[in-house]
């Protein structure tokens, strides 16, 4: 490992204790450490969100095989233009599904969570989060390698056997942008968000009792939804990342702080990748 990944590593852990501390003092003083903002239940069904579930993973599936029956990419094997081409699709995606939800459900910005006004705030919150995400994350990344090793994932073998700067755009595109903003569409706002609506209507008509318990319960299904999204052992520190993502999604509900956060961990994957093959 390189001085400035000894640097950076140490300076996220100083940094991760600092918010642990604060934390504990908030929970301390039995003081919330994200504050509950309430808000009105998104407009879309069940039906809305099974397709757009739906469609982002079978999008994923059909550039996957479109760019293998174009020449002999491996299964599990990446290269630039697939990974262009993903980018493409799931920017896409995202743009459709922000179209449908305000055209078929009558979305607004607030109810996909847009909230520019407190994007300062969210900032904050996304990069707190992060710090605060980091042992617990990592942690359990580290414990899954020694306990189920497992190959190199396809971005990190594209980029240490075809390093070029373009490569690195579009990967820092994808990872830091892109993908972020897909992912927390789908799985946060879309789908936590419905589930949360589901909660308050059977809470409402007392079908269900302890609010809070159901409310975890919007949380973990949607970071199980996550984690199945990716591949291999990497499955359990991303549902321990979605956990905490759909944390600061359900107390803020907006969409800014955890896509900040997603977006720090991506962008530290891709700062990692390029000081490696550098």
């Amino acid at each position: 490992m390189s001085l400035p990944q000894q640097a950076i590593i140490m300076a996220l852990i100083g940094g991760s204790a600092i918010v642990w501390l604060a934390i504990f003092r908030c929970l301390v003083a039995r003081q919330s450490i994200v504050p509950f903002e309430p808000r009105t239940r998104v407009p879309w069904t069940g039906i809305d969100v099974l397709l757009l579930v739906l469609a982002l993973p079978l999008l994923d599936g059909m550039v996957f095989e479109l760019a293998r029956s174009r020449g002999t990419l491996p299964v599990g094997e990446l290269s630039l233009d697939l990974l262009a081409s993903l980018t493409a699709a799931r920017l896409m995606w995202s743009g459709l599904a922000i179209i449908y939800l305000e055209h078929r459900a009558g979305a607004t910005a607030e109810d996909l969570g847009f909230d520019l006004q407190h994007l300062k705030q969210d900032a904050r919150l996304g990069v707190l989060g992060f710090l605060a995400a980091i042992l617990s994350v990592y942690g359990t990344e580290e414990i899954v390698v020694k306990l189920f090793p497992a190959g190199e994932h396809p971005l990190a073998k594209l980029v240490r056997e075809e390093y070029t700067p373009a490569l690195m755009v579009v990967a820092a595109i994808s990872a830091i942008f892109v993908a972020p903003l897909a992912e927390e569409l789908v799985f946060r706002v879309v789908l936590q968000g419905w589930l949360e609506r589901q909660i308050d209507m059977l809470t409402e008509h007392r079908r269900i009792y302890g609010e809070r318990f159901a409310r975890l319960f919007a949380i973990v299904i949607s970071a199980a939804a996550f984690a199945a999204m990716h591949r291999g052992y990497e499955r359990i520190p991303i549902f321990v990342l979605g956990l905490i993502l759909g944390y600061l999604y359900q107390q803020t509900h907006r969409i800014f702080p955890s896509l900040i956060l997603h977006a720090c961990f991506n962008g530290i994957t891709i700062l990692f990748l390029v000081l490696e093959a550098t």
